[in-house]
């Protein structure tokens, strides 16, 4: 018995963690110049977070703006502690940065990626170019 207790944490541990939904906050940056975007992983990911990433560097490509950058970051290694640490950053995310202003857009992505990739690249496209004016 309480080796299935144990396991069924596991798993709802191990499922949740594809679920963040973190609400938008402001973080201060360094960086002023240009837009990056940020998609955090972990060492496994669902076939949602994977969708995430492809449509975001889709997005990212078709905007095609030299003061856009993305960075794919993989929160279990530990040269990026001090970046997940700086975004607060648990699971899955994806996370827009220009100056002083940070756009949490995890829930976006999860809600859309996978089962509206088009969708989501316009959201995600429009977010951004909000940004860039």
């Amino acid at each position: 018995m309480k080796v299935i207790t144990i396991a069924l944490l596991f798993m709802s541990i191990v499922l949740s963690a594809c679920a963040q939904t973190d609400s938008p906050k402001t973080v201060p940056t360094a960086e002023s110049n240009g837009i990056e975007v940020l998609y955090f992983h972990g060492k496994q990911r669902c076939a949602t977070c994977i969708a995430i990433e492809k449509q975001t560097k889709q997005a990212v490509e078709e905007l095609s703006d030299n003061r856009l950058t993305m960075r794919t970051i993989d929160i279990s290694k530990k040269e990026n502690e001090s970046i997940v640490e700086k975004y607060e950053v648990a699971w899955s995310s994806l996370i827009v940065v220009k100056g002083d202003n940070v756009l949490n857009l995890t829930e976006l992505g999860f809600s859309l990626a996978r089962n509206n990739p088009d969708g989501f690249r316009e959201r995600l496209k429009s977010e951004i170019k909000q940004l860039l004016k």
